[in-house]
């Protein structure tokens, strides 16, 4: 067909083709821009349920405009050959990307993040793809994702009722009955159910599996031992097979594999949020450290006399002390907990910045109080619960925690009450409470005395140390804490105004607060957050160096 004029497509050359369609390079005379035709094989024109799948191909795409989705132009026939016209993309699907090594994390982050955003949109348009596989996966040369080939798609989601194995639709998915797609099929797919949305959640994860470990999560010799293995079997988390995925990863991937749909992740748009969460502290992280790079090899004296100062420090102030409980036997060997966000209940959403704070520092604290017993799951996995009013027993299912604490958060003036309780993940049950009455200068101690307790409600013995956390961290007044924990706030919300604003902020706190070891050690991680988007060392490192240099200072007579 090259050389050949196909309505006003004139056909430059032959791209690909497969089972499904043949796909050729034409040029739009009438509107000058390169296209991609897709032509239904000639060996298929005369089976029905080609052409419906084709056809549904066409109308599934055509009714979404998203940059994320392959766009289709028209839809017409050349000599009793109907065609699809779509956007010519540049690139290559994932399936090729995709060898027995995993993939940069970055990279997973950024395409799974883009897929589960066309996703949300299909779903929001009442489109289920029902074959998401790397081959329907397109990266650009730009290594933007585009999702391909909607010829399983179901136009009806909206009615729940509806079986997908009526004969007209039978017909339609024996394509994907190939090993390579059943691969990536959910349970209820598997099984020949009824599908929802959450059914390309399931896939999706599946992908995100392979991308991050090289291999497939669901495999076997043939189609009915892989799915066996879909509806039965378990999957290994990520990180048994890839050592550098972290713990948090494991759980979004793992929350997209949960074979129960009501336990899975239920949206694609909270999926989404999960991975560009992770993308944004991933970023961070390694942004932090080119700066310091750069920083060290143009002022290799400031550089590495800050970096080290900074984990001396830190250093420090997680093995900073507390007072000696009475020892108690442990009755597990390592017991898993959640910090979920507490509730702020002062009555004003500008206090937000504080009780967030006040969880992200209690979070700390769990993760001090005993590390060989007591394991606390990071932050960033918590607040995804944030006003989500989950079941405690599925966010610790979800999590793979044993213990969660819950709390909420009154201040007045001065005077702040936190009220916590925890409870046992598995039934729900409330094994503990208690409620802490204090002013903000006692804040650090009050976080310190909830870890406690709550290591010696699950019978955790309490590392100890004959040093307070006062004593190491120095005094910090109401005045200097509120600024710290507005600082801290804003830094986790991510943006460029936002680290700035939180270093003027960290300047305040050091301004009422000069001998505060943490307030200093705060202002230089600050610093060094805003050098990321700023990237002018010659101006932030000498600040942030004088500021890990007083904090060594105040610390200097510590026992």
């Amino acid at each position: 067909m090259i050389g050949q004029t196909v309505s006003h497509y004139r056909i430059l050359s032959r791209l690909g083709g497969g089972g499904m369609g043949v796909v050729y390079e034409a040029e739009d005379t009438r509107l000058h821009r390169r296209v991609a035709l897709k032509f239904l094989p000639e060996d298929t024109v005369a089976d029905a349920a080609a052409l419906q799948r084709f056809r549904r191909e066409a109308e599934a795409a055509s009714a979404l405009n998203h940059p994320h989705i392959c766009t289709i132009y028209d839809i017409g026939e050349h000599e009793g050959r109907p065609f699809i016209v779509m956007e010519r993309l540049e690139g290559q699907t994932l399936s090729t990307l995709i060898t027995s090594k995993p993939m940069p994390l970055e990279r997973i982050l950024s395409i799974g993040s883009e897929v589960a955003e066309a996703l949300a949109a299909a779903h929001e348009a009442g489109i289920i793809h029902r074959d998401i596989k790397p081959a329907n996966l397109f990266i650009t040369k730009r290594g933007d994702a585009k999702l391909l080939d909607f010829g399983l798609a179901r136009l009806d989601a909206g009615d729940a009722s509806a079986t997908p194995d009526s004969a007209t639709d039978e017909h339609l998915t024996k394509p994907g009955t190939t090993i390579g797609t059943i691969a990536y099929m959910s349970p209820e797919q598997a099984r020949g159910e009824a599908v929802d949305a959450r059914s390309d959640l399931f896939s999706l994860g599946a992908v995100l599996y392979e991308m991050a470990t090289g291999v497939r999560p669901f495999r076997g010799a043939t189609s009915s031992i892989i799915a066996d293995a879909i509806v039965n079997g378990d999957v290994p988390p990520p990180s048994q097979v890839n050592a550098e995925v972290s713990h948090d990863f494991d759980q979004v991937i793992l929350s997209a594999l949960e074979k129960d749909r009501e336990l899975r992740v239920q949206s694609a748009a909270e999926l989404r949020a999960a991975l560009l969460r992770l993308r944004r502290d991933t970023s961070s992280a390694k942004s932090a450290v080119s700066v310091r790079t750069r920083a060290n090899r143009r002022w290799p004296a400031i550089g590495g006399v800050m970096l080290i100062a900074i984990v001396i420090i830190g250093n420090w102030l997680v093995t900073r002390g507390r007072h000696e409980p009475a020892p108690v036997a442990a009755t597990k060997e390592r017991m898993m907990i959640a910090v979920l966000p507490f509730e702020n209940m002062s009555g004003d959403a500008a206090q937000e910045y504080f009780t967030d704070g006040l969880t992200e520092d209690t979070t700390t604290e769990f993760g001090r109080v005993s590390p060989d017993h007591l394991g606390v799951i990071a932050r960033s996995s918590a607040m995804r619960y944030k006003k989500a009013n989950a079941d405690v027993r599925t966010i610790g299912r979800e999590l793979g925690v044993d213990y969660i604490v819950e709390g909420s958060v009154r201040r007045a003036g001065n005077r702040v009450r936190v009220a916590a309780q925890l409870v046992r993940a598995t039934d729900g049950t409330q094994v503990w409470a208690e409620t802490y009455d204090r002013t903000v200068d006692d804040i650090l101690a009050m976080q310190s005395e909830l870890a406690r307790d709550v290591a010696n409600a699950v019978q955790v013995k309490v590392v100890a140390s004959p040093v307070s956390p006062r004593s190491v961290a120095g005094p910090v007044t109401e005045r200097g804490k509120d600024a710290l924990l507005r600082a801290r706030f804003l830094l986790t919300s991510g943006g460029a105004a936002n680290r700035r604003e939180a270093v003027q902020y960290m300047q305040q706190a050091a301004a009422s607060d000069p001998n505060s070891a943490l307030v200093n050690t705060e202002l230089a991680r600050a610093l060094y957050s805003q050098s990321t988007i700023d990237l002018a060392p010659e101006e932030i490192v000498p600040k942030a160096r004088a500021a890990v240099e007083r904090a060594l200072q105040l610390n200097a007579n510590v026992p």
